[in-house]
């Protein structure tokens, strides 16, 4: 229902030329320290200094915006600049400068990728003695095998082609990076696109189908083509699902190619005019699958024959290798990964980070089926490598203040450093002898190599050059790297912009470039006549820092009330505004745009008071006759939105049934539900699937439709990693569990739980003690299906006779009591009554739960989206309104200014009233929010609220409501 967040985050697809050498002086190293509350500014005396600070003060473009800019003189050893250096902020693809340096560092700037093909031992090359068996693909994390007509995959089958001439099948094997595919924080969009795609150690075409489609003649489906680089395609692998249809020239294009996820399936919905073309880039949705089929399909081509299709697998202990490839070395493979920011290269390098050199060495030799090498299941995990990275930033000198290593590119909205963090690792990196290789993998502006900047123009004076990454996400627009000055000087720089939408400076000539511009300006007009200060005085002053500012004596009283928001580490904003007046009377960064958490809740329940339309009421009907006191047809549960169906509910919906004397019902239980797989939000975290506090948007679901997950593990004496007992309530809760959880007498009990979207089903983590256990809630997102299957055991329960079958329907149409619809009879013979919108809003500010705020959304309707923005301000940036997504953006003004107004409306007068008896304090992945009403001692209202954004993950994505 709500627009998709627009991520600018690039791809190319070639290599560019290789810059000239640049050489840069050595540096000094000296961790710049980190601090709590506002960043301590010293006066850095330089025109560049004063520069920046005109620029960001006058221009419009970033409004609202918070902005760490640091520049440092390699050459000369000063700061030139420094705006807030040690605000955290979302690096985006800045990331990639991290990941390349770490690379290096640890890899070596010849390492290379190498893929293998083995056999078994056992009478090779046909494999067994029985017969024709597998050729094993095995994947050594090379992130661009292609199979462009003489490269890499089509290069290797024709190897493996003279050698075999019979096999039963090809078998992917992936497991030198152990799973998830997936980064962590990546979103449920970034997934199904092909900048998203997943990371495996075996991949083919980046992971990634170009799907070309062309408006048919009207009434007909638009034609559909899969587009790959190689003679062999592989159209078995996919499966296009065409709901679209073609119109009249002319008429609106309002096609949709999609991925659904957890599936190959390609999906197109929507109209195309006739005549109109399009082209759509989707991710792989198993990468290693997909690779092991496309490389089937070219040793098809050239002769070998197979008995099965493609799959996937672990190794078996003795092969040989027939066959290999190693890839282009990895200071070549740089200048496309950094000038064109190709996420799935840097992914497979983050993860190469995290396998021991034994591993990589053998190249995926792996005797789990879960991966992980030769070494176990934690080799090329998402742990191990960001334990790698954690080391190299801490050899760097960067100081570890709120750092948590979370993936290779930048995609994850969790990733977090300051400009002068980012600049401490660019000037370890200008120390290290592979500091030529790094620094011409970037970006050189205003030349042939500057990636997909080349049409961009900078206003580089004229002797300068500058190596630059940038970092873009729905709100970020982040600049990094080197530059050359006319004088000879090198300066390592880092300006990170968070807030405004990314397409304020997607602009030849914007503010931010401005501020590029004049970091190489020195030492001429940009920074004449002022040299730059050292900076100890910089790490002096951070390790020294002003207290945060006080609330003005008149409003003490706010201070216990706002402690743990002004003492969070974070960039903090508070806005405190007389209820009567409306005028702000005290704030912190108020006018900053800031990560609102679940704040935008606020604004959905206030909209939903301003005239939503009621809920529905939850009914049931028979579809037959009913003859004594059997029903020949099936049952239908409806949810018509209501806002939170619960166990309580069902039976009381199932007890009317039974007072209807209908004792057996002959056809199956049915539920109205015409949503596809995976309802939720597109800005939703993939780790949130699933969970108790993301329920998926459905008209039929609520606290009926959660699943109760028991683990338990024998007594003492129980065998060794032995697997505990899980048990299901409601028992037949239709939704899969994959227990890997231990028993371990030396570990604490501690059980996780995520939704695999491939499998469809929860798969368990962790230990348990000796005769410990640990309950886990869930909601599945097919939530309609389980309170269908709740309502079908209450039936049982009020002593109705009922099938075991439990099906979904699109609709039922209108039904009432007595009237005949065609042969069959449609009756209500159960019914919920809707509560009313002021009565929910309550109980929604008491959960930190999506369910009610997504239900309280919906009944807006069709123009819910544009009233909730409406409500936050006109410099708002909102991307999820139920705030499970993390690019929703205003100031702590636009807040206090809603709270002001729904004090002064009698139709918001529930949110008031709640908000008046209880500060809304809540906490979100990095966000700390606090709003509400406070009297002051002399009985003034005043509308407050305190923010703290940007704050270091701490592992948790629940988001908890505090009591």
């Amino acid at each position: 229902m709500q627009p998709l967040a627009v991520r600018l985050v690039r791809i190319g697809i070639s290599f560019s030329l290789i810059a000239p050498l640049l050489a840069g002086g050595p540096t000094a190293l000296s961790a710049l320290a980190g601090t709590k509350g506002p960043t301590p500014m010293i006066n850095v005396d330089t025109v560049l200094q004063t520069s920046w600070m005109s620029i960001l003060n006058s221009n419009t473009s970033l409004t609202g915006a918070s902005v760490s800019a640091y520049a440092f003189d390699l050459t000369s050893h000063q700061v030139l600049g420094s705006i807030h250096p040690n605000w955290r902020q979302p690096p985006a693809s800045v990331t990639k400068l991290i990941t390349s340096a770490a690379a290096l560092e640890n890899l070596g700037p010849n390492f290379r990728y190498v893929t293998r093909v083995t056999v078994p031992t056992v009478n090779p090359p046909k494999s067994t003695a029985n017969g024709a068996g597998p050729i094993y693909l095995v994947g050594g994390g090379d992130p661009l095998l292609e199979a462009n007509k003489t490269s890499t995959l089509e290069a290797l089958a024709a190897k493996v082609a003279s050698r075999v001439k019979e096999a039963s099948r090809v078998v992917g094997v992936s497991t030198l990076y152990a799973p998830p595919i997936y980064g962590i924080g990546w979103t449920l969009g970034d997934s199904v696109a092909d900048y998203g795609a997943g990371t495996s150690a075996l991949m083919a075409e980046r992971s990634e189908i170009e799907v070309a489609v062309s408006g048919a003649p009207p009434g007909t489906p638009p034609v559909t083509e899969l587009i790959f680089n190689s003679a062999a395609g592989v159209p078995s692998y996919f499966h296009v699902v065409n709901h679209a249809v073609s119109v009249p020239r002319g008429e609106p294009n309002t096609l949709a190619v999609v991925r659904e996820l957890g599936t190959n399936n390609i999906v197109l919905t929507g109209h195309m005019p006739q005549g109109a073309y399009t082209e759509q880039f989707l991710s792989i949705g198993s990468p290693a699958l997909y690779a092991a089929t496309l490389f089937q399909s070219l040793l098809e081509r050239d002769g070998v024959k197979f008995q099965e299709a493609a799959t996937t697998g672990a190794l078996p202990s003795k092969t040989s290798t027939i066959a290999s490839y190693s890839s282009e070395p990895l200071k070549k493979s740089l200048i496309l990964q950094n000038q064109f920011s190709v996420n799935q290269m840097a992914e497979n390098l983050y993860r190469m980070l995290g396998v021991p050199a034994q591993d990589r060495s053998l190249a995926g030799i792996a005797n789990s089926a879960q991966g992980g090498g030769i070494s176990g299941g934690t080799s090329g995990s998402i742990g191990a490598s960001a334990k790698v990275m954690s080391a190299f930033l801490a050899k760097a000198g960067v100081n570890p203040d709120g750092l948590r290593p979370v993936d290779g590119s930048g995609l994850s909205e969790l990733d977090e450093m300051s400009s002068s963090q980012v600049v401490q690792v660019l000037r370890y990196a200008s120390t290290r002898p592979w500091f030529p290789t790094y620094l011409h993998s970037l970006m050189q502006l205003n030349s042939p190599n500057a990636g997909f900047l080349v049409g961009h123009p900078y206003a580089l004076p004229q002797g300068s050059v500058a190596y630059v990454k940038t970092g873009n996400l729905s709100n970020q627009w982040n600049y990094a790297g080197y530059i050359k000055t006319a004088n000879g000087h090198l300066i390592a720089f880092a300006i990170l912009d968070d807030g405004p939408p990314t397409v304020r400076m997607d602009l030849v000539g914007s503010a931010l470039d401005q501020m590029l511009d004049d970091v190489a300006k020195y030492p001429g007009t940009g920074t004449a006549g002022k040299a730059g200060v050292s900076d100890a005085a910089i790490i002096a002053a951070a390790q020294n820092p002003p207290p945060v500012p006080s609330l003005p004596a008149s409003l003490s009283f706010l201070s216990p009330k706002l402690k743990s928001v002004l003492d969070a580490d974070g960039i903090v904003g508070v806005s405190v505004t007389d209820a009567s007046t409306g005028k702000v009377v005290w704030n912190l960064h108020g006018n900053t745009l800031l990560n609102l958490g679940l704040l935008p809740r606020l604004a959905v329940a206030d909209a939903a008071l301003d005239g939503a339309k009621s809920f529905g009421n939850v009914t049931v009907q028979s579809v037959g006759d009913v003859q004594n006191g059997t029903l020949n047809g099936p049952l239908v549960l409806t949810g018509n939105e209501y806002p939170d169906l619960t166990t309580a509910n069902v039976q009381s919906l199932a007890n009317q049934v039974a007072a209807e004397h209908i004792r057996r019902i002959n056809g199956p239980i049915e539920y109205v539900y015409a949503g596809g797989w995976l309802p939720y939000p597109q800005d939703i975290a993939l780790e949130d699937i699933g969970q108790a506090f993301a329920p998926p948007e459905a008209p039929l679901t609520g606290s009926a439709s959660l699943v109760t997950l028991h683990v338990t593990a024998g007594p003492h004496g129980t065998a060794v990693n032995a697997s505990p007992t899980v048990t299901v309530s409601p028992a037949d809760a239709p939704i899969r569990v994959v227990n890997q959880v231990t028993v371990d007498a030396q570990a604490p009990t501690a059980v996780n739980v995520s939704f695999d979207l491939r499998r469809r089903a929860y798969v368990l983590t962790g230990s348990v003690q000796p005769g410990g256990g640990q309950s886990l809630q869930v909601a599945p997102p097919n939530a309609p299906e389980v309170s269908a299957t709740v309502f079908r055991d209450a039936l049982r329960q009020a002593g109705v006779s009922v099938q075991n079958e439990v099906r979904q329907i699109s609709s039922i149409g209108q039904a009432e009591p007595g009237v005949n619809n065609g042969s069959s009879t449609k009756r209500v013979v159960a019914r919920i009554y809707g509560p009313s919108i002021s009565s929910v809003v309550p109980d929604m500010l008491n959960s930190a739960s999506s369910q009610l705020a997504g239900q309280l959304y919906r009944a807006l309707g069709n123009g819910g989206f544009r009233t909730v923005l409406h409500k936050l301000g006109s410099n708002a940036f909102l991307s999820d309104p139920l705030a499970l997504g993390w690019e929703n953006y205003a100031t702590p003004n636009n807040v206090a200014s809603l709270l002001v107004q729904a004090s002064h409306d009698s139709r918001a007068a529930s949110l008031a009233s709640a908000l008046k008896a209880r500060l809304w304090n809540t906490v979100a992945p990095q966000v700390h929010s606090i709003a509400g009403f406070v009297r002051s001692p002399s009985g003034r209202l005043y509308a407050v609220v305190a923010i703290a954004s940007e704050m270091p993950w701490n592992g948790n994505f629940a988001p908890q409501v505090v009591q």
